[in-house]
């Protein structure tokens, strides 16, 4: 879909796969993501299958693949539903290959599920990082995800809509000055 300029001659594409095609290599991606994090992970290729298949049952058009030169090196997974009136965004899964790390994959992928949620009209986008994925959480502080609570394992954030944004629907307000 895009080149990445922080990564001359390399081309991203962001695509959706359905996840039984690319099974295998989602489970190597998961499992690359999170070697320095296991705390947070799922434990052996069952248990990464069954999440995934999981996701994918929850919000099966909502899985983002991410590719390098022809090779999976990321997906992400976001997901949309309704609470007390509010349109609610979540952003399920981020996992980024170490292959890929350094190159703007994580900002790429994470810029791309927030359009696509923004197409939702969501009033706030939610997440969850664990507490020592420093990299991470920086990240989503970039992109303007403020943190509301902290368990201890998890860190949960949430991003407001823009103030200034309304429905493609409703046109602007005008003040009537006569």
């Amino acid at each position: 879909m895009s080149s990445d300029d922080d990564c001359p001659g390399d081309m991203w594409v962001i695509t959706r796969k359905a996840p039984a095609e690319v099974m295998e290599e989602l489970v190597k991606v998961y499992q690359e993501a999170y070697q320095n994090y296991p705390e947070y992970a799922e434990n052996g290729k069952e248990k990464i299958i069954s999440y995934l298949n999981g996701l994918t049952q929850m919000r099966p058009e909502g899985f983002l693949v991410a590719m390098l030169n022809d090779e999976i090196v990321g997906f992400a997974v976001e997901g949309f539903y309704r609470l007390q009136g509010e349109r609610i965004g979540e952003i399920m899964e981020v996992a980024i290959s170490p292959r890929a790390k350094g190159k703007g994959l994580g900002k790429k992928i994470l810029n791309l599920l927030l359009t696509v949620l923004s197409r939702y009209q969501c009033d706030r986008v939610y997440l969850e990082v664990g507490r020592e994925n420093k990299i991470a959480y920086k990240l989503y502080q970039k992109v303007g995800f403020k943190s509301f609570r902290d368990d201890g394992k998890w860190i949960h954030m949430v991003k407001e809509a823009a103030s200034d944004t309304q429905p493609a629907s409703v046109a602007p307000q005008q003040e009537d000055n006569s």
